[in-house]
């Protein structure tokens, strides 16, 4: 008995080529590679507590005059004086800094209608005092001058940037604290360190990853993400954030 050969055509023969073509091209998966592969994202925040060795206030000067010129040469004046008044309380010249003059017409709401006053000539001096036994003497002296407009009064630390180091020193090993205990609920038996910044940072995506990201686990106080100084009871508190990500293993 004759045995009928089935015929295929070209569509159906093409489609079969391209489906063989596929599946030998296909990446093969190993076994295990990236399977359970987890991060977990923290905030953490360390601080160190110091006194503080000097201060920071303003001085802010105006003069009001229908003339510009004499509104001008009394800002000048009054600016000379104040300059004068700071060296003589040792106020070293670099301690000085002065915003710049800001000049501009000044009215007055009057019987409803809008009434010119004059022309006002201001700036604004910043002054660091780094002895602060003299700070009270020094302000009060300024606080009694009807010209002066004194504020803003701030405490600081010379070594401001050593304490912000040492701040961020405090906020890993409190990262690597919190990564310990959430490890205790975890399958896995240990982690490491992937990323460390001062920022919010995106989480690692190796291939097929599950991450886990736990914003803002670690929140000592409610913060602006930035490192920061707090006047609490005569000391100065430097703050410094931390986004670190681990990978559980």
């Amino acid at each position: 008995m004759k045995t009928k050969t089935k015929k295929l055509n070209a569509p159906v023969m093409l489609a079969f080529l391209v489906a063989v073509v596929m599946i030998s091209c296909k990446p093969q998966v190993t076994p295990g590679k990236h399977e359970k592969f987890k991060t977990i994202m923290l905030r953490s925040e360390g601080s160190v507590i110091t006194r503080p060795d000097m201060a920071e206030f303003s001085v802010t000067l105006n003069c009001l005059d229908k003339s510009l010129q004499v509104s001008k040469a009394c800002l000048e004046k009054q600016s000379k004086l104040l300059l004068d008044q700071l060296k003589s309380m040792q106020i070293a010249e670099e301690d000085i800094l002065t915003t710049g003059v800001d000049m501009n017409k000044e009215y007055q709401w009057e019987y409803n209608t809008s009434v010119f006053k004059g022309y006002k000539s201001s700036t604004i001096l910043h002054i660091v005092v780094r002895k602060l036994d003299a700070l009270g003497d020094i302000y009060s002296t300024l606080l009694q001058n009807e010209n002066y407009t004194v504020g803003g009064l701030s405490y600081t630390h010379s070594k401001y940037d050593s304490l912000e180091n040492e701040a961020y020193a405090k906020a890993l090993e409190n990262a690597k604290t919190l990564a310990e205990k959430l490890l205790q609920q975890l399958p896995e038996d240990s982690y490491e360190i992937l990323k460390i910044g001062n920022v919010a940072l995106s989480a690692s995506n190796p291939g097929d990853i599950e991450t886990k990201a736990l914003a803002n686990a670690f929140k000592m106080e409610e913060s602006a993400g930035k490192q920061k100084v707090v006047i609490s009871a005569g000391n100065v508190q430097v703050r410094s954030e931390l986004f670190v990500e681990f990978q559980m293993k």
